[in-house]
């Protein structure tokens, strides 16, 4: 099943409310209204923070 897609602004958020606000993925779903099964450590984003 492919991955499914999230836009820039939201996957901004979301990585700002994990490393800023430090809130859980089933909170950063609900409050970005998107499925909490999108797992942001998936981001290349989040990638390149963490490394």
């Amino acid at each position: 099943m492919p991955t499914p897609k999230i836009n820039m602004r939201k996957l901004k958020d979301a990585l700002r409310l994990k490393l800023v606000g430090g809130q859980s993925h089933q909170q950063i779903a609900s409050a970005l209204g998107i499925a909490k099964g999108i797992p942001l450590h998936t981001s290349p984003y989040h990638r390149q923070l963490n490394h």
